[in-house]
């Protein structure tokens, strides 16, 4: 349960981190960028040639992990000329870490339930049940896919 939170509280903290220091906006388009990345992933045809070249079986879910976050930043990469506008990044003071803490709970949630999700990312970690529970069922998984996406749209 500890380690549950303490990754978690990694995620988050990055999350708020790169929020803070490249604005809302930057945050939010790398939450844009999570669902093609998603898609990508799991339609990538060299994943399983790309982890038995790993050196041993502990290597293989990080590969993975990596693969992962390459589609994240290639498609973050395209993304940036559409959210360098600059519109998410209005506020100041609290009501800009408010903004950003809210987008960065919704990207540890989206986070968490992608690498539970897909089925190379699973066995990264094992989560404790009641993590699980927030995070396993169709419905629950469904929520965390549509609640960044209210948070965009409400931003």
């Amino acid at each position: 349960m500890q380690l549950d939170f303490t990754i978690l509280a990694i995620i988050f903290i990055v999350c708020f981190a790169y929020g803070f220091w490249k604005g809302r906006g930057a945050l939010l388009a790398v939450v844009v960028s999570l669902y093609p990345a998603a898609v990508l992933y799991s339609a990538f045809p060299y994943t399983q040639d790309i982890t038995v070249t790993a050196a041993s079986l502990t290597q293989a879910p990080f590969t993975r992990l990596i693969i992962f976050a390459l589609f994240v930043l290639l498609v973050r990469f395209c993304f940036r000329r559409l959210f360098s506008g600059g519109g998410f990044d209005y506020g100041y003071g609290s009501n800009r870490l408010l903004s950003i803490a809210i987008a960065s709970i919704v990207s540890t949630g989206l986070i968490v339930a992608l690498q539970y999700h897909l089925s190379g990312l699973r066995s990264l970690h094992a989560w404790n049940i009641s993590i699980v529970t927030l995070i396993s069922s169709s419905t629950a998984y469904f929520i965390w896919l549509v609640l960044p996406m209210a948070v965009i749209l409400f931003a």
